[in-house]
């Protein structure tokens, strides 16, 4: 695209689709509406110091099979799939007030690397805002942003630096397997306002606010010689075996609240149960599972009768930890593995696998299964009166599902 030229470009399928590289550099506003690709590269994509890059697209906005790079050029990129994504790396560098909305579905930025410097704006309406499919990392820079995605980020590496701040929804979920080192510098932030699950190594030496959730799963760890910051009402939920060093650092993102290992039954108006690989917040009804194993012996057995493992009130959530597994069975005759006495919503990455010899789950309302995956070896598998799956997967080896 030549110097100063401006280009308006209406596609049923690709925008610009090229079989080499993809180069525009000092051109005027480039607006691509296309029900494919808006630009498409099989080797590079380079953008430099143009008027705008403005893209609603079918698939994916700017993407290039080797490197994807843009430079001092305003994005406002709306698409179903990826905002920008390339093989190899994405660079973003100097753009300020840039807009990646990629859809309930979608990523905002997908590579092996990716690093934004000297950049702001916001990433809006995602699944993720930032995947690395390798062993790369995601580097931000200078870099402020607002990020309301479901998930904030897929990465084993993190580093926010040189002055970095990052602001995380309440709607956001982000997630650190085991094998995960996240760094703050001492000159950057990052906010927490949703759910933040730890499984491996968060290295704060700049500042680290929670406003909501933090999850310490067993195994990870809190470092560095930063601030940690509670806002109200901002929780922790960590298990029993953290030692008094973490559980230290912990209290200073707000309330504890220790993961427990009985029956669980919360219909009725209680304090907080604590004990190992689950926890239950009485205020917004969410029961965190984080690798619990959870049993209730027939009446033969000396305990419970037909008593559900899991009893739950109307309007209950269920929060599966990313990366952790959680068991909960019963061998009583008719009792459920798990009881919703109205509509109920599971939501997290994680995995729950229910055993019994009755349903697995028996929902009295709607069942929603959000981003989660329900495995059930139980006789009837699952019943509700309405079942709702998104970006989630049930299986059973028996009876699936049985919505009315």
């Amino acid at each position: 695209v030549e110097t100063g030229a401006s280009a308006t470009i209406d596609a049923g399928q690709d925008g610009i689709l090229s079989g080499g590289l993809v180069k525009i550099d000092g051109a005027g506003l480039i607006t691509v509406a296309a029900g494919n690709n808006a630009i498409f590269s099989d080797t590079e994509a380079s953008i430099t110091d143009s008027a705008g890059i403005v893209v609603t697209s079918g698939i994916q906005g700017v993407y290039a099979s080797e490197g994807a790079s843009v430079k001092g050029t305003p994005l406002d990129i709306a698409t179903t799939s990826a905002c920008v994504s390339a093989g190899y790396t994405v660079e973003l560098d100097g753009i300020e007030g840039m807009r990646l909305s990629p859809g309930e579905s979608g990523i905002a930025l997908v590579s092996d690397a990716i690093k934004l410097t000297d950049c702001t704006g916001s990433i809006v309406g995602a699944a993720r805002g930032f995947e690395i499919f390798g062993q790369g990392a995601v580097e931000l820079a200078g870099t402020s942003l607002d990020v309301e995605a479901r998930g904030f980020c897929v990465a084993d590496t993190l580093s926010l630096m040189q002055g970095s701040s990052v602001r995380l929804a309440a709607s956001t979920a982000s997630d650190l397997p085991a094998s995960a080192i996240w760094t703050i510098d001492e000159t950057s932030s990052l906010v927490n306002g949703g759910s933040f699950s730890n499984g491996g190594s968060l290295v704060v030496d700049g500042t680290f606010t929670n406003n909501g959730t933090y999850t310490a799963q067993a195994g990870s760890s809190l470092g560095g010689t930063g601030s940690l910051q509670a806002g109200a009402g901002a929780k922790v939920i960590l298990p029993n075996s953290t030692d008094a060093v973490q559980r230290e650092l912990l209290a200073r993102l707000g309330t504890l609240f220790f993961i427990v290992d009985e029956p669980l039954d919360f219909t009725d108006q209680h304090n907080p149960e604590q004990g190992d690989g689950y926890a239950w917040d009485p205020v917004s009804k969410t029961l965190t599972l984080s690798g619990a194993t959870i049993r209730v012996e027939s009446e033969a057995g000396g305990a419970r009768g037909d008593v559900p493992a899991v009893r739950l009130p109307d309007g209950s959530s269920i929060h599966l930890v990313s990366g952790t597994i959680s068991s909960i069975d019963t061998d009583t005759a008719s009792g459920a593995v798990i009881c919703g006495e109205g509509d109920l919503s599971v939501f997290g990455t994680g995995m729950m696998q229910l055993n019994g010899r009755a349903l697995a789950m028996q929902v009295g309302g709607t069942l929603d299964v959000w981003g989660s995956t329900l495995y059930s070896t139980a006789f009837s598998g699952i019943a509700a009166n309405r079942i709702d799956i998104a970006c989630g997967g049930i299986g059973a080896e028996r009876t699936v599902l049985d919505g009315a």
